[in-house]
């Protein structure tokens, strides 16, 4: 139903009128937003500023009703209360755990971690720090998944800072955009070299390995501020940067995942203004195409968020 078929339509030229005459003698141009690197957004946009222009459509590849619900879990604690807590998230609603892997795991730690861990319902997600032994991570990791009778190439999740693995369903070829977030002003510079470390991680795997098994091992982990509309724009600008690449490499069915994950420079001392913060960041990343994201607690700022 058209909700507004019995108004006439307005030009931007009469919208532009209006908010001068509201203005009060205040100019225009200073409603304008300057974000940095030349980019200078307007206080409105019509269908006018786009008659002409051959708009790119977003390659979202997924299904926006539905993205997946992430939580970071370290090893601070004993596994088993790592576990624990897990579970509990895991109840809570999360889909898509985040374990941070700062050592080396036994066979039996794998079996504690993930303990009625129903890997059949959810993804699993792992961030591995340099100091862990890589060969011995996936090791273990397969041998846990034999003993539970999982096939690998059937688990859905993620690995960043491994190396990539053929005949995984788990995406092994994390790209680590969170190194280069340094806040609004420095989105161009950070796309380029995400962007760049991407054909990189590619380029380096390109010997042995099928570029469609490549591109589909690929996700983004980045970051995200609270600038509504420049952190969706950056979402999009990364999906559509990244499809030309492998336009580039002459690969078309594939398909890549966006992590996304909030700055803590967001959240100030007042949790209620933390929780409409978060709420604002979750939309700005799941209307700007995120597969998966990360919510932070109301109380980071407390040193030990609940």
């Amino acid at each position: 139903m058209n909700l507004f078929k019995e108004f006439d339509a307005v030009t931007a030229s009469e919208w532009r009128a209006k908010i001068e005459k509201d203005l009060k003698g205040k100019p225009f141009d200073a409603l304008k937003w300057d974000i940095g690197n030349g980019i200078v957004l307007d206080p409105y946009y019509t269908s006018e500023d786009f008659a002409n222009k051959e708009l790119e459509k977003v390659p979202f590849q997924v299904d926006q009703s539905d993205w997946d619900i992430s939580e970071c879990f370290t090893l601070k604690e004993s596994i088993p209360s790592v576990n624990k807590i897990l579970l509990q998230s895991l109840m809570g609603g999360i889909n898509a755990p985040i374990i941070i892997i700062d050592k080396n795991l036994s066979l039996d730690d794998f079996k504690a971690l993930l303990h009625e861990v129903e890997l059949d319902y959810i993804s699993i997600h792992f961030h591995l720090k340099k100091n862990v032994d890589l060969d011995l991570f996936y090791l273990n990791f397969e041998k846990y998944l034999n003993e539970i009778h999982k096939d690998i190439s059937k688990v859905r999740g993620s690995i960043l800072g491994g190396f990539y693995k053929k005949g995984y369903r788990i995406k092994t070829l994390g790209i680590n955009g969170l190194k280069y977030y340094k806040g609004l002003e420095s989105i161009p510079d950070e796309l380029s070299k995400t962007i760049q470390l991407g054909v990189n991680l590619i380029m380096d795997c390109t010997v042995e390995n099928e570029l469609e098994d490549l591109f589909n091992a690929t996700f983004f982990s980045i970051k995200i501020g609270k600038s509504y509309f420049p952190a969706i724009a950056k979402i999009r600008a990364l999906k559509i940067l990244w499809a030309r690449i492998a336009k580039g490499f002459q690969v078309s069915n594939y398909s890549t995942e966006v992590a996304v994950s909030f700055d803590k420079n967001a959240y100030g001392e007042n949790k209620n203004t933390n929780m409409i913060r978060s709420a604002t960041m979750a939309m700005s990343a799941i209307n700007g195409g995120a597969n998966r994201l990360v919510v932070l607690p109301s109380d980071i700022k407390d040193g030990e968020p609940t």
